[in-house]
């Protein structure tokens, strides 16, 4: 299977999946811990239950092209080139395929206000609800609900309630900033930001080295009986008019964003300015 076919097949696997995570209890048996004392055995209560959050669902998720295999993310809120609130908004989630291919994951980011009950270690600045859902094929999956508190430079701070922890900065903390890490590189700039619908969205960015050749097989629009041209950038250059007048025309895109290939819908939309 040639990289085109790859990367639209697995664009699909993930919508699909992704239309598995509305369950709202956990269905994954290994995610049930037990304990033995004195011959007697009892459940271990996940403290994310003690987090009284509405529920989130898969919606709006964004991806990573993992067909780059040098892509490099940051846990370090130091690297980030904004602070993780504005790069996170008032929501924002995550949907990818593990690497031992067995299941996948989703993950939720949204603002809230502090929860009663929760004691953080430091000055929080703002708090996000973290819903993480675990999707296996074969019909089980986890949820679980975290919380993870940011001070005023974007760091998350450790969180408790009735003595759980709920966020770790080197877990839940660091996982947020890999996250914002994700979305920063979807809209880093040589690249086109696809969007593909289906029941729910995925977006993921595409090198300009690959996208026209990923999206070549496309079955709409059409103008004629002819495909339509894809969005492109068109190079500064000079454009002289019937009457022999020159003028300066600026580096810009043209081409149509909304295109259908394999029966998905997909927008484009370019990433600042190529170089």
């Amino acid at each position: 299977m040639n990289k085109v076919n790859t990367e639209v097949d697995r664009v699909e696997t993930l919508l699909i999946n992704a239309l598995d995570g509305d369950f709202s209890v956990t269905t994954d048996p290994v995610s049930i811990l037990r304990k033995r004392k004195e011959k007697t055995t009892g459940l271990i209560q996940d403290q994310g239950l003690m987090l009284r959050f509405d529920e989130m669902t898969p919606g709006k998720m964004y991806s990573f092209d993992m067909l780059d295999e040098d892509r490099i993310f940051t846990g370090s809120n130091d690297l980030l080139m904004g602070h993780p609130a504005e790069i996170l908004g008032d929501e924002s989630e995550l949907f990818f395929q593990l690497k031992d291919k067995n299941h996948f994951r989703w993950v939720g980011y949204r603002r809230a206000k502090k929860p009663k009950g929760v004691a953080v270690l430091g000055k929080p600045d703002v708090f996000y609800e973290v819903h993480y859902r675990d999707i296996r094929p074969d019909g089980n999956g986890l949820y679980q609900k975290r919380l993870v508190p940011l001070d005023k430079n974007g760091k998350p701070l450790t969180a408790k309630i009735r003595n759980a922890f709920v966020c770790s900065p080197y877990h839940e903390g660091e996982y947020l900033i890999t996250a914002c890490s994700i979305i920063e590189d979807a809209h880093r700039a040589n690249s086109m930001l696809a969007t593909f619908k289906d029941g729910v969205e995925i977006s993921l960015p595409v090198p300009l080295d690959d996208y026209k050749e990923i999206f070549f097989d496309r079955e709409a629009p059409l103008l004629r009986n002819r495909k339509r041209a894809i969005i492109h950038w068109v190079a500064q250059h000079i454009r002289e008019s019937k009457l022999g007048l020159k003028h300066k025309v600026k580096k810009h895109v043209r081409g149509v964003t909304d295109i259908v290939i394999d029966g998905l819908h997909v927008t484009i939309q370019p990433n600042g300015i190529a170089i």
